[in-house]
C-alpha cells in the first residue's frame, strides 16, 4: 500500500511539471504566433500598395493614396489595417478598416513598446504604403517621421513575460520578427 501511495504521488508531481511547461509552451506560441502575424500584415499592406490594389469605399473604388496599419496608444491589444480614403496617409476615422475590424492580439499578448531609430512612441502610430512604388512613411500621432530608420514594435507575453520583436527596415521594406529581451519600464 505504501509503495502504491509514493508511486502515485511521484506521478503527481510529474504530471505537475509538464502542465506548468506546457502552459509556458502555449504562451510562447501565442506570442510568436502574434508578432509572426504583424509582420505577415506589413508585407500584405506593402503588396497591396505594390500591386496599386483597388479599394471600395462604400460605391467609390479606387486606389487609396495608401494602405496602412495603424497602432492606437500602447500597451495595445491590436492593431488596425486601413485604406486611406482622405489623402493624409496616416490613419483617421474617415479611413476605411480592411477586413472585419482591427485585429485582436491574442490574450495577454500586447503591444508594448514601438520605436523608431531613437525616437519612442508614445501615441498613435501609423505605417503607410504610397502605391504604386510602394513608398513607406512613418506617422507618430499626425506628424510625418521619415527618418531612415528601423520601426521596432515589441510584443509582450503578460503571463511570462517574454517579448517578441518585429524590425520593419525603411529602406528595404524587410519585415522580420524574433525573440528579444523586454524593455526597461
Amino acid at each position: 500500500m505504501l509503495e502504491l501511495l509514493v508511486s502515485i504521488s511521484i506521478m503527481l508531481l510529474l504530471i505537475g511539471v509538464a502542465s506548468v511547461d506546457f502552459r509556458e509552451g502555449i504562451r510562447n506560441e501565442q506570442l510568436r504566433t502574434a508578432s509572426q502575424t504583424l509582420v505577415e500584415d506589413f508585407k500584405r499592406i506593402e503588396n497591396l500598395a505594390l500591386s496599386g490594389q483597388t479599394y471600395d469605399f462604400e460605391g467609390d473604388v479606387r486606389v487609396p493614396s495608401a494602405y496602412g496599419l495603424f497602432v492606437d496608444s500602447l500597451p495595445a491589444q491590436g492593431y488596425a489595417l486601413y485604406a486611406d480614403n482622405d489623402d493624409t496617409e496616416f490613419y483617421f476615422r474617415a479611413d476605411a478598416i480592411m477586413g472585419t475590424g482591427p485585429v485582436q492580439l491574442p490574450e495577454d499578448v500586447l503591444i508594448t513598446d514601438i520605436d523608431i531609430g531613437t525616437t519612442p512612441v508614445p501615441l498613435k502610430l501609423s505605417v503607410a504604403y504610397e502605391p504604386p512604388n510602394p513608398t513607406m512613411h512613418y506617422f507618430v500621432s499626425d506628424t510625418e517621421n521619415n527618418i531612415d530608420a528601423e520601426l521596432k514594435v515589441v510584443l509582450q507575453h503578460e503571463k511570462t513575460g517574454n517579448c517578441r520583436t518585429v524590425k520593419l527596415n525603411r529602406i528595404s521594406g524587410q519585415a522580420s520578427e524574433a525573440p528579444s529581451s523586454c524593455p526597461e519600464v
